[in-house]
């Protein structure tokens, strides 16, 4: 028998799969930025926009901190 607290995260974790429209796995092993971009594209399909990620390069680049006018 399951003991009632891992139930409880196991219904928890499957409500985040099915609110985000990820796998299981993806909800535990990835990250909260995978989660908040399948989202938007849950959002965004049906308007037909066109969702972009960074490349793998980008997300490694610094960020820019200071604006020059």
């Amino acid at each position: 028998m399951v003991c009632p607290q891992l139930r409880k995260l196991i219904a928890e974790i499957r409500e985040f799969a099915r609110v985000f429209g990820v796998d299981f796995f993806s909800v535990i092993s990835r990250g909260s930025q995978f989660k908040v971009e399948s989202f938007m594209f849950r959002i965004a399909k049906p308007e037909s926009f066109v969702l972009r990620s960074p490349s793998k390069q980008e997300v490694t680049q610094p960020v820019l901190t200071k604006f020059e006018f």
